[in-house]
């Protein structure tokens, strides 16, 4: 198998010019790369994973010098949507975090509102010498991007609210949520789970949330089925929540947590959370220590937009996938005090 040097000889480069082609360095063009790599192909060359694996221990062990600009593309044409849900802003921040640790900066980009604006974006992008791009979760689901030449970028997309274009996804577990919630209250006790949820949020999420509920109701009892209450605007009226609690009976409510809910559980004269309880499928910005539920781990999530997109750079992938792959990032369980404890056996 030939070395890196033989085939540097042959190609008329330093060796280390020819590494850092076959890493995807961006000082490198992308056309010159790609004739390098090729020529490694032909030659027979393959990369000795030892190696690889020491150059990484001693990259994380310094300090990262500086590579290049992650562009974080915000499919919104009004710049401020995303920073309104403290979910997004926790991607960005954890994931700024991990760029600037790796030796990259994170650059929020507004998309225009027009086709020919993003084909601007795209100019501007490649004239920078920006390889990589992060699209951020779409304040409305079903929006689409057009215009952005992906051919020319690695790029990966964070959750389900974005119609198109099919890019990689980094995403919560939304359907394992919704199970560990009703799997949780049920070692509680609790027998009538109620669903309080907006359309647009699980429109987000894919539907996956009601879909699972529904689906655990043909498990349940019929008389312990609540008819779940999908209501149509982002955020819920507490006072068709106090009416449906009313007409429906539910001992324990999932939702979103809103920081109103609990009020209005309590001033029905029920304590929380032995009469009524409430599981929460994100948690809300207030409450956190107080509400039992879900921890979607947006931490890990904006961590993982950064590594994922950072090895496509490094193994020069580029362009729309013939295959997307979508990486899964499980939750955590908060104990929280708006649920009972388990019931003991025996």
């Amino acid at each position: 198998m030939p070395t890196l040097r033989e085939i540097a000889a042959i190609a008329g480069v330093h060796y280390t010019s020819l590494s850092r082609a076959l890493r995807g360095h961006p000082g490198v063009s992308q056309a010159r790369a790609a004739e390098l790599r090729a020529l490694a192909e032909k030659m027979g060359y393959v990369p000795d994973p030892m190696l690889r694996a020491l150059s990484s221990y001693r990259t994380t062990r310094r300090p990262a010098a500086f590579h290049s600009v992650i562009a974080w593309l915000n499919p919104s044409p009004v710049k401020a949507d995303w920073r309104k849900y403290r979910t997004f802003r926790d991607y960005f921040s954890h994931a700024e975090q991990r760029a600037r640790k790796l030796g990259f900066q994170l650059e929020e980009i507004t998309l225009p509102a027009s086709s020919k604006g993003a084909a601007g974006v795209t100019s501007m992008l490649r004239a920078r010498n920006i390889g990589a791009i992060i699209v951020g979760p779409a304040p409305e689901p079903g929006m689409t991007i057009e215009g952005i030449g992906w051919q020319h970028f690695s790029a990966v997309r964070i959750g389900h609210s974005l119609s198109a274009p099919p890019l990689h996804v980094v995403t919560a577990h939304q359907a394992r949520a919704m199970s560990t919630i009703l799997q949780q209250v049920q070692l509680r006790g609790y027998r009538r789970p109620g669903l309080f949820l907006s359309q647009v949020m699980d429109r987000r999420v894919g539907g996956v949330w009601a879909a699972t509920f529904f689906r655990a109701q043909f498990d349940m009892a019929p008389e312990n089925r609540v008819r779940p209450l999908l209501f149509p605007a982002l955020h819920p009226n507490l006072t068709e929540l106090a009416a449906w609690i009313s007409d429906e009976r539910p001992d324990v409510v999932i939702a979103i947590g809103d920081d109103g809910l609990l009020p209005v559980l309590r001033m029905q004269g029920r304590r929380v959370p032995e009469d009524i309880g409430l599981a929460v499928l994100i948690q809300s910005d207030s409450r956190k220590a107080l509400l039992s539920g879900i921890d979607e781990s947006n931490d890990v999530i904006g961590v993982a937009a950064i590594d994922f997109v950072v090895s496509m750079l490094n193994r020069q992938e580029r362009g729309l996938p013939d295959t997307a792959q979508v990486l899964i990032i499980d939750n955590h369980w908060v104990e929280g005090k708006t649920l009972r404890k388990p019931m003991t056996a025996g």
